[in-house]
């Protein structure tokens, strides 16, 4: 048992809570319990050691059945090839409960481990939200996320010259070339979500593993290796709107006016929101008879759910970049703020003071949050139009997109109440639970 905090904090609250109804109704009248049923013992009051056992060991059975739900689809997951000819899903998961993990590859299970410690180094707010998205979503979507992660440092690492950053692009591009050998990328991209390519979710691509393991770190090549074995079912297209992100960064494109911003944001972040609606879709279809969830939608809806999550994408990259103008020009010498928000006689000395100089406080605080305001003025449009596609999902997937949406976009809201310009707004920590507890119990509101 690896997770004794998380089983354990599962288990004793509810007991608890459990205990402490009953024992109220038992002082109250509300029902009795015949001492003759009893051994006599009272845990305390007049909780009776049976009453006490029971509420316990309820709490004991769910929570260990989650953990073994839990187990099986992590091991269908990460060893697809144990399960070819078992194609019904019950089956598959009684099989997969019963396989012994000491038996099985090890190097899945520790890639996807560095997988995580990728992402508890990197993000607090998706440790937040990712307990909430079922199983096999949130695996896909930390393997996802990670690769993001890996893949922007590499080429974001000040240390490194303008020619190794554009190595270490290639290498990424190199990997995806391999990874979507059998995509017909002279073709125009559709959005149809249909079934899973068995054959392929089976068969791993034909990656030069030896290549990769010289030039990629040890993390960067386990999260490399746990996305090819989710690649069967996601487009190639994203990943490389994400390169021309990276390259534009790489070579310091100038952003000039607000179409420049847009498309920057959409190939960085609108890239990740449609993969992300590729993943909870295909995923959650996966596991449709486990989690009662019906996406019967068709190709119409799959089109506009895609499209808002693009949005939603767009939305929060444009809320990072109202946060970190300063960031970024103290630390990188970037400027994405379009130029034709600064006024005509200002403007090249106000670009230079953000880029060469890396002096953006020599702006004013003031200039700084009306920069800010304006371009969270354009996040705000993007998060209507893909609010859209939030109330499109099943409720079970709406409650948790809803979160990662709201506790980043809560940002900006920072920022608007804050007087001056806020280096680096933030959510605090009780904001943050307060939607994680208003996205699982409380009605999402229909005009979101």
């Amino acid at each position: 048992m690896k997770r004794r905090l998380a089983v354990t904090l599962a288990i004793l609250p509810p007991t608890i809570y459990l205990w402490t109804v009953d024992l109220i109704a038992l002082r109250a009248g509300v029902w009795v319990i015949n001492p003759k049923a009893t051994v006599g013992i009272y845990v305390y009051d007049i909780l009776p050691l049976e009453e006490a056992v029971f509420f316990f060991i309820v709490n004991v059975i769910i929570v260990f059945g989650y953990c073994g739900l839990d187990k099986s689809i992590t091991i269908i997951h990460n060893f697809p090839k144990n399960f070819v000819n078992n194609r019904n899903i019950l089956s598959q998961m009684c099989h997969a409960f019963f396989i012994l993990e000491s038996k099985l590859p090890q190097e899945p299970i520790k890639e996807l481990e560095r997988v995580l410690t990728v992402l508890h180094n990197a993000s607090n707010s998706f440790r937040t939200v990712g307990i909430i998205f079922p199983t096999a979503i949130r695996h896909d979507l930390s393997t996802l996320y990670a690769f993001l992660r890996v893949t922007g440092d590499m080429v974001d690492d000040r240390l490194l010259t303008l020619e190794e950053k554009q190595t270490k692009l290639s290498i990424i591009k190199d990997f995806l070339d391999q990874l979507f050998a059998y995509h017909d990328r002279n073709k125009s991209w559709t959005y149809g979500i249909g079934k899973s390519n068995v054959n392929l979710r089976n068969e791993l691509p034909a990656i030069d593993w030896g290549y990769f393991e010289v030039v990629l770190s040890v993390n960067e090549l386990a999260t490399f290796r746990c996305l090819s074995r989710i690649a069967y079912y996601l487009p190639p297209e994203p990943f490389y709107k994400l390169c021309q992100g990276y390259d534009w960064d790489i070579k310091g494109t100038i952003v000039r006016n607000q179409a420049d911003l847009v498309k920057y944001s959409e190939y960085v972040a609108g890239s990740v929101g449609v993969l992300c609606a590729y993943v909870i879709c295909k995923t959650n279809s996966r596991w449709s008879m486990l989690s009662n969830n019906d996406l019967n939608l068709g190709d119409g809806k799959h089109k506009e759910i895609i499209e808002a999550a693009r949005s939603i994408g767009v939305s929060l990259q444009l809320i990072n970049i109202a946060r970190d103008i300063v960031t970024h020009s103290e630390t990188l010498g970037r400027c994405y703020i379009p130029l034709d928000y600064l006024d005509t006689n200002i403007r090249k000395n106000y670009f230079e003071l953000l880029t060469k100089n890396r002096s953006p406080w020599d702006l004013g605080e003031d200039n700084l949050r009306s920069l800010s305001l304006r371009i969270l003025k354009v996040a705000q449009e993007f998060k209507l139009k893909g609010g859209k596609g939030i109330l499109m999902l099943p409720e079970k997937l709406r409650r948790p997109v809803f979160c990662v949406t709201e506790i980043y976009s809560v940002i900006g809201q920072v920022i608007q109440q804050t007087s001056g310009y806020d280096k680096r707004a933030s959510a605090k920590t009780w904001t943050k639970l307060w939607i994680l507890f208003q996205s699982i119990y409380l009605p999402i509101k229909k005009n979101y």
